[in-house]
């Protein structure tokens, strides 16, 4: 079923995920800073913000006239908010209370994903219809989709994973080696394992 996607941030990853709401059949609505067309977010089936992290909260109140109740609004951000400590779902729930948001995350790079390259992410929701409903709408077969009814464990794996990423770019920088790379990665994975289960999260999430 064709649907309409509003893109709230015209970036990389905004432009990566309008080629596969297009890909997937759906109109696109492409809405930034620079270009703050309210029509672009009108009569749209969801939203999907691609902004930074630290740049959400401004952007959720610039669109917040646009925002229906109940309105499903994918959040595509990896990280914690700075001096809040918010993960990105807490934070569209404080900014705007009447909207539905999801998460949507994962190991993608958008110049993979405009490549077509095989990707694999997840989509969140407070319900497994729910995030099946949407994952299933933006699945295209280079791109899948998993659901996902864990939030805050895939919100903690999509921010925590970048710290990891940086370790073992350091380990390489260093010319330390696979074996250095790969104990990074095993003990990287038990200890965010350990921290999501302390957070609430299901460990077979992470």
């Amino acid at each position: 079923m064709s649907r309409k996607f509003g893109i709230v941030g015209t970036g990389a990853w905004g432009t990566a995920l309008a080629h596969v709401a297009r890909s997937a059949g759906h109109a696109v609505g492409l809405w930034s800073r620079g270009t703050p067309d309210p029509n672009a977010l009108a009569r749209a089936d969801a939203l999907i913000l691609a902004v930074p992290a630290q740049a959400l909260r401004a952007a959720l109140t610039a669109i917040a006239p646009a925002v229906a109740a109940r309105q499903p609004l994918i959040v595509s951000a990896k990280g914690i908010e700075q001096g809040t400590g918010l993960f990105m779902n807490d934070v569209v729930q404080q900014v705007l209370p009447h909207a539905l948001p999801l998460v949507l995350s994962g190991p993608s790079f958008a110049a993979d994903v405009l490549k077509g390259l095989p990707t694999a992410v997840v989509m969140a929701a407070p319900t497994l219809a729910e995030a099946g409903e949407w994952a299933g709408a933006l699945s295209i077969p280079h791109f899948r989709i998993y659901a996902s009814d864990d939030v805050k464990g895939v919100e903690i794996g999509g921010a925590l994973k970048n710290v990891l990423a940086i370790a073992c770019g350091i380990s390489d920088g260093r010319g330390l080696g696979d074996s250095a790379r790969a104990a990074l990665t095993t003990r990287g994975f038990a200890e965010l394992t350990r921290f999501g289960r302390a957070m609430g999260a299901r460990p077979e999430t992470l």
